[in-house]
């Protein structure tokens, strides 16, 4: 065959094709994949009225559409769904299978209250803790940090709609990236701002800030210098325009006073920033037209050192007077306000009347064009409580959350040599520590009683006892800083702690003293009674340890360096250097008295001679979350446990070599402690409390208010 007439073949099959598409089930297909490819629904009801209009002489064909119309429809949760319904019945009747449906759909909408609908995604491979999560604006795709790489997990993968698909890295990875703060999408789709916590080789940890293309490519650094801590777990610090040319974020107003923030913008590609809102303020989020923001304000409670989010402001970004949208009548929490994609309302997580950060309500406020609040809010009871942000609200009107899967972080004890461990508590237990005889191992419980939470149990197992501790007003050991540990003698118990804000009153009904927020060290007797507090002079420290002897006690303080001073109290001499690289996380003293084992900014353990002279490398390339871990020696002072990787290993310090020891537990293993005859090592793990994705939806219809 001639080339010329090949050529007019395949024109006169493009054109066919053409054609095709045009038919009545060709702009069916075209919708369909609006509706569940695009997850644009009103572009789906678009093409679906046009195949009601052009084809409905193709009457089955005419009724699927009005059926999907009516379905797009009730899950934007607009009215027009049940007129489509109608229609259908009234019209196509006769296609007695689709009209069934439709009467189904007409028997739900009349007699069921409005109830949200919520749905897990399954995951096959497991998300990672130390991240933040972002749903992108079509509701498709999920972002998060991991291994150093940003990637993008299909919400809906091939097999099923509610099986997630196979993740996609889409930068390549950076191994001074440990943990990320927040992430979170412009709305065209096309960029994503990452907050990071940088561990470099060399020098001090950093927040940085990165703009990251959504279709790959190597991430831009911002230029926005944050502090490393100026942050609270699941509050998002940023917004991004929806052009990706601007960013909001929370930024300290002065260093003398860490929760006082305000709201900045910044220009992405460099510049200056600009204030917009007045302390204590932060959480922005860009409303989908990019000329407003929604944020969380804190407000003073007497009983407390920190102020709580009880406020949703909305500003413009071009000035003006802001619009409150609603406050928590009393203490307790406001969390990441979201805009809806329509720009009518607003979602955010709610804890009232407590004072935690895990949030069990959702709700949701109409407001207008001018950010006034309309109506009274919605509010939803969520299946379980969180403390990570909503994850975004798609285009498709379907709401992200993320929960924690079931978990216990309980005390157990495992033979030096590795074996099955045994669980003693049945409930939260952390950061153990033995008597010198080994008859109990005392440990913080966290149950946020109205006592500090330090208990005890019998090494063999049995009830588990809390101690009482009096002082002018309630402590709360700090997790996981507060060091736990029982004198040498075993007369007392060392721990770093903090006020936690509910006052003990004076004779004269007077507070007795005022929490001040900030972390102190303080000894208790091993039975219980009076607190002291040792003072230190420094507002933070953290991981306190006693000597050998019980002589004196060391402790890390937040530069980060290694102090000591005496047992009974006085002025702390500094051990450490800049070139030390200490970091914030455990230390244990040798039996010998001779060195201070730590953990460096660069995932060492090191040996630090306390007669002088430099620090020695012992372990190097640990991997996991530092705070978490934990460092103990054997009584004889020849090897070393510490934890890399979530396990267990100890490392001989003669050869310097490491073995792991064998738990048996599918867990994040964390503090440990040696038993005084050298058999057994105790532990606290975490099972579970791993991030699960779930989307709510059909929730328009709890609004009492016009959308």
């Amino acid at each position: 065959m001639r080339s010329g007439g090949r050529r007019l073949i395949a024109q006169l099959a493009a054109v066919a094709l053409l054609v095709a598409a045009e038919t009545g089930y060709g702009l069916f297909q075209k919708a369909l994949a609006k509706e569940r490819a695009e997850a644009d629904l009103a572009g789906a009801i678009r093409l679906y009225e046009r195949v009601v209009k052009e084809h409905s002489s193709d009457r089955k064909l005419a009724a699927e559409a009005l059926l999907r119309i009516g379905e797009c429809h009730q899950a934007l949760g607009n009215a027009e769904a049940k007129r489509a319904y109608e229609r259908l019945v009234r019209e196509f009747g006769d296609q007695t299978e689709v009209a069934a449906k439709a009467r189904t759909r007409l028997a739900e909408l009349a007699t069921a209250e409005p109830k949200p609908k919520f749905t897990k995604i399954r995951v096959p491979t497991r998300l990672p803790r130390l991240t933040e999560f972002a749903l992108s604006p079509d509701g498709q795709q999920l972002a998060y940090v991991s291994g150093g790489s940003v990637w993008l997990l299909p919400i809906h993968g091939p097999s099923h709609p509610e099986i997630a698909g196979q993740p996609r890295r889409i930068t390549e990875p950076d191994s001074t990236w440990f943990r990320t703060y927040d992430v979170t999408w412009s709305r065209d789709g096309r960029w994503l701002a990452l907050r990071v916590w940088e561990r470099p080789p060399q020098g001090a940890d950093a927040s940085v800030t990165y703009l990251a293309p959504s279709a790959g490519g190597r991430p831009q650094r911002v230029s926005l210098e944050l502090p490393l801590g100026f942050h609270r777990i699941g509050e998002s610090m940023f917004g991004l325009s929806p052009d990706g040319k601007w960013l909001a974020y929370g930024a300290q107003d002065t260093d003398a006073d860490r929760y006082r923030s305000s709201i900045y913008v910044l220009p992405t590609s460099g510049g200056s920033a600009r204030r917009l809102t007045p302390p204590i303020t932060g959480q922005p989020d860009f409303s989908p037209d990019g000329k407003r923001i929604a944020y969380v304000a804190r407000l003073s409670d007497p009983d407390r050192p920190d102020p709580l989010g009880r406020q949703v402001w909305v500003s413009d970004v071009g000035g003006g007077a802001p619009q409150l949208v609603y406050e928590l009548p009393t203490p307790g929490r406001l969390r990441n306000p979201v805009w809806s994609p329509a720009g009518n309302v607003l979602a955010f997580l709610a804890n009232p009347g407590r004072l935690y950060d895990d949030c069990g309500l959702l709700m949701l406020a109409p407001v207008g064009p001018d950010g006034r609040a309309i109506g009274t809010p919605a509010k939803i009871e969520l299946p379980q409580r969180t403390v990570k942000k909503l994850t975004g609200w798609s285009r498709d009107n379907k709401i992200g959350l993320m929960f924690p899967t079931p978990q216990i972080t309980a005390l157990y004890t495992v033979p030096t040599a590795g074996g099955k461990a045994v669980q003693l508590t049945p409930r939260y237990a952390c950061m153990p520590s033995w008597t010198p005889d080994g008859a109990r191992i005392y440990f913080d419980g966290a149950h946020h009683a109205e006592s500090t939470n330090l208990e005890y149990i019998p090494a063999t197992g049995g009830p588990v006892v809390r101690i009482p501790v009096r002082g002018p007003y309630r402590l709360t050991p700090s997790y996981p800083t507060g060091g736990v540990s029982v004198s040498p003698d075993g007369k007392k118990l060392l721990f770093q702690g903090h006020y936690s804000g509910m006052l003990a009153k004076g004779t004269g009904g007077e507070p007795a003293k005022t929490p001040d927020g900030y972390c102190h060290i303080f000894t208790v007797p091993i039975e219980g009674g009076e607190v002291t507090e040792l003072a230190t002079g420094m507002d933070y420290v953290y991981y306190p340890t006693w000597s050998p002897d019980g002589r004196q006690v060391a402790f890390v303080s937040d530069e980060p360096s290694i102090y000591i001073m005496p047992a009974s109290g006085g002025q702390p001499r500094k051990l450490t250097s800049e070139s030390d690289n200490v970091a914030e996380a455990p230390i244990a003293w040798s039996p010998d008295r001779r060195h201070l084992a730590y953990q460096t900014r660069d995932n060492q353990v090191r040996l630090l001679p306390l007669e002088g002279g430099p620090s020695r490398v012992l372990v190097e390339g640990l991997r996991g979350y530092r705070p978490h871990s934990g460092l103990a020696w054997s009584p004889d002072g020849k090897e070393l446990a510490y934890a890399t990787q979530d396990r267990i290993w100890k490392v001989n310090l003669a050869t310097g070599n490491s073995q792991e020891v064998a738990t048996g537990l599918d867990a994040v293993h964390m503090q440990m402690a040696w038993s005084p005859d050298g058999k057994t090592i105790a532990f606290s793990a975490l099972q579970g409390g791993e991030p699960e994705l779930w989307l709510m939806e059909d929730f328009l219809p709890l609004l009492k208010t016009p959308r």
